[in-house]
């Protein structure tokens, strides 16, 4: 069995590797809660001919330029959601419905007389 591996940080870049197609910048965010997410296609700088996607969560926007970088965040969601139990914890189901104890509810009780004018 191979040990886990272990996430490293990014090394620096050479100017002669510019254009290697690589990530341009290492970033680590802490996130917790529900996040607002948003999804669209956009038109890069460039012009037509060559689109993008950006995915924003909450405050991080990323900006997707090919099927493979799409495919690696796939990836890397999938393998996260695998882990997530030994994270977090199994998701528990709901506890059931209990009403509150030492109030009854009474059927078409009104809280005046009705017949009263």
């Amino acid at each position: 069995m191979s040990s886990p591996r272990r996430l490293a940080a990014v090394p620096g870049t050479s100017k002669e590797k510019q254009h290697d197609h690589r990530c341009r910048i290492a970033v680590q965010a802490v996130m917790e809660g529900m996040q607002e997410v948003r999804v669209q296609t956009v038109t890069p700088l460039a012009g037509p001919g060559h689109g993008q996607i950006a995915v924003r969560v909450g405050r991080i926007l990323l900006y997707l330029n090919d099927r493979q970088t799409l495919d690696s965040f796939l990836d890397a969601w999938q393998q996260a959601a695998e882990l997530a139990d030994k994270a977090f914890g199994p998701v528990l189901p709901p506890s059931p419905y209990r009403p509150r104890q030492g109030t009854k509810a009474v059927a078409n009780e009104l809280p005046y007389d009705a017949n009263v004018s």
